[in-house]
C-alpha cells in the first residue's frame, strides 16, 4: 500500500477531522487530521532517545474473535506521536483474501482511530497492519505490527435508548418524565468540594477516593470509589478505558455518566468530590467540571454523579453540547454496569440522549416478600407497594432463568394481588396473604412455558436472595 500523508497542520481554528485524498486511487485507507494544530497540551520536552520502542495497544486486542461489524478499531500509543513522521508510514486494514478496506483514519496526540467505510463482512477474518516511520516525539520507533480479528454476525447495538421501568434492581426516570426528577445542580468545584487532578493535563487516568460510608451498587457495599477520567466511576478497581462500549459487559462495577474519550485539560477543567447530609441521608457528590472529548472539542461539558445513602444514583448535565458531532453524548454511554456480563441499566449509547439541565435518577430497589413454591419450582420476590418483582424459575422447563418487571398492585384486607398491566410481554398473577402466610401463582414469561408458585407456608421458608435497600446483599424476611 502506498504511504499515506498527514498535514500536521490544519487551517487555524479547524476542529472537525478534514479528509485528505490518497496517493492514489488503490489506497487503502483516507486520512483525516481530528485533531487541531492548537490542541491545549504542553509538548514533549524529553530528548530523543534514538532505537527506543514505541508500544501501541490495539482495541480489539490481537486475536479478538467478537468484534462488531460496524466497530471502529482504536490505537493507543505509550507515548505522542510525532503527525509528520507519519507520512513515511504504512497502515493498512485487508480482509483474509489481501483486499484493502477504506475508511477513515484520525490521529489525536497518541490515539488513533479506523472507522471502516463500509460494515465489514460478518464471520470474517481481517488484518490490521501497521509499519513504517512511525515515531513519539521523544524519538521511539514503532516496530512492525499485525493485529489480527474475527467479526461476529451481529452490528454493535447503537442507538440505544432505555424506556421506563425496573432494570435488574433499579428504576429508572428522567427529568422529562412524569414524576421524574429535577434538575438541582450542587456546585462543588471551589465550594467546599475535594480537588481531583486541579490544573493539570491529562488523559486516560483513574484515581481511588476513600468515601465516608459504604456506597450501594447493585446492592454491594463499597468503601473505595475510582474516579476516572473519561467520565465513570468503577468498584473493585481503578480503570482508564477510553474508548466506550454498550452495556452489559464483563469487568467491574460501573457508573457512567458520560462513558467518552475525555481530556483534562490545564486551566480549564477540575474534577472534584464531597459529601452532603447527615446520616442515614448522607450523599456523595462526584463532579467532571468544563471537561473535553479528547482531543478537540471546541468547548467543554460539565456533569455530576450522585450517589445516596439509600443506593439511589442520580446523573445531572450542566453543560453537554461541546460544540461538534460528539455533543450531547452521541459518543458517549450512559447507565450503570454490574459487570457480570449480563447486568446493567443502559440508558443511551452512542446517541445525542443528553440536554443541558437534564436529570437522570436510578432507583435501588428492595423487595420486601419473598415466596417459595413447596416443590421448589419458582421463587418469587416483590415489594407489596411498588409491585417490582423479580420470579426465578428453579427447576423444570427455563430452569436457571429469572425475569423482573413491575406489576399493578391491589390489597384486600390481608391478600396483596399482582398482575401485569395490560399488554406486557409477560403475564404474572400471584396472591399474597400475609395473615395466612401462603402465596399462589403463575408465571407466562413465554408461550411455550409456564411456571406455577404454591407457598403453603411462608415462615417453613429458607432465608431468600432478595435483596433490601442499605444492607448490601442480603436476605429479606417473608
Amino acid at each position: 500500500m502506498p504511504p499515506l500523508s498527514l498535514n500536521p497542520h490544519p487551517a487555524e481554528g479547524s476542529m472537525k477531522p478534514r479528509m485528505l485524498a490518497p496517493f492514489v486511487a488503490t489506497a487503502c485507507l483516507f486520512l483525516a487530521l481530528a485533531c487541531s494544530s492548537g490542541r491545549e497540551q504542553a509538548p514533549s520536552t524529553r530528548a530523543p532517545v534514538p532505537g527506543a520502542s514505541l508500544q501501541v495497544r490495539t482495541e480489539p486486542a490481537d486475536g479478538a474473535l467478537t468484534v462488531a461489524r460496524d466497530a471502529t478499531l482504536h490505537l493507543k500509543f505509550s507515548e505522542q506521536l510525532r503527525p509528520d513522521t507519519l507520512t513515511r508510514a504504512t497502515v493498512a486494514l485487508r480482509d483474509a483474501a489481501g483486499n484493502a478496506v477504506e475508511g477513515n483514519l484520525n490521529l489525536c496526540g497518541s490515539k488513533v482511530t479506523f472507522t471502516p467505510a463500509h460494515l465489514l463482512q460478518a464471520n470474517s477474518s481481517y488484518i490490521l497492519s501497521l509499519s513504517g516511520a512511525i515515531a513519539s516525539e521523544g524519538g521511539a520507533n514503532l516496530q512492525p505490527q499485525t493485529i489480527h480479528f474475527l467479526t461476529s454476525e451481529s452490528l454493535d447495538p447503537k442507538p440505544i435508548m432505555a424506556a421506563t421501568g425496573t432494570g435488574k434492581n433499579y428504576r429508572m426516570t428522567d427529568s422529562s418524565m412524569p414524576g421524574g426528577p429535577a434538575f438541582a445542580w450542587e456546585e462543588i468545584v471551589g465550594t467546599g468540594g475535594t480537588p481531583i487532578w486541579s490544573g493539570l493535563n491529562l488523559d486516560d487516568s483513574n484515581t481511588a477516593i476513600a468515601l465516608p460510608f459504604p456506597v450501594l451498587v447493585y446492592g454491594t457495599g463499597y468503601t473505595t470509589a475510582y474516579y476516572g477520567s473519561n467520565g465513570y466511576l468503577t468498584f473493585g478497581g481503578g480503570d482508564s478505558t477510553w474508548s466506550n462500549y454498550s452495556f452489559p459487559t464483563g469487568g467491574l462495577p460501573r457508573i457512567a455518566p458520560y462513558f467518552d474519550d475525555l481530556y483534562f485539560l490545564a486551566g480549564s477543567t477540575e474534577g472534584a468530590w464531597t459529601v452532603r447530609g447527615s446520616a442515614p441521608n448522607r450523599r456523595v457528590i462526584f463532579e467532571w467540571k468544563n471537561i473535553r472529548r479528547c482531543c478537540y472539542s471546541a468547548t467543554a461539558v460539565s456533569f455530576q454523579t450522585i450517589i445516596y445513602e439509600n443506593g439511589n444514583i442520580l446523573f445531572q448535565y450542566l453543560t453537554t453540547n461541546n460544540g461538534d458531532s460528539w455533543g450531547n453524548g452521541a459518543g458517549a454511554t450512559v447507565g450503570l454496569n454490574k459487570g457480570d456480563g449480563t447486568t446493567s441499566w443502559l440508558y443511551s449509547y452512542n446517541t445525542a440522549s443528553l440536554a443541558d439541565g437534564k436529570a437522570i435518577l436510578f432507583t435501588w430497589v428492595s423487595y420486601d416478600t419473598s415466596c417459595l413454591d413447596d416443590q421448589n419450582r419458582s421463587r418469587i420476590c416483590f415489594n407489596s407497594q411498588t409491585g417490582d418483582w423479580k420470579w426465578e424459575i428453579l427447576s423444570g422447563p427455563g430452569a436457571g432463568t429469572f425475569y423482573t418487571g413491575t406489576a399493578s398492585v391491589r390489597t384486600f384486607l390481608s391478600t396483596t394481588f399482582l398482575t401485569n398491566p395490560p399488554g406486557s410481554p409477560t403475564n404474572l398473577s400471584f396472591n399474597y396473604d400475609s395473615a395466612a402466610h401462603t402465596g399462589r401463582g403463575t408465571f407466562f414469561p413465554t408461550p411455550m412455558v409456564m411456571s406455577s408458585l404454591v407457598d403453603s407456608n411462608t415462615l417453613n421458608n429458607p432465608p431468600s436472595p432478595c435483596m433490601k435497600v442499605g444492607a448490601g446483599t442480603g436476605a429479606s424476611p417473608d
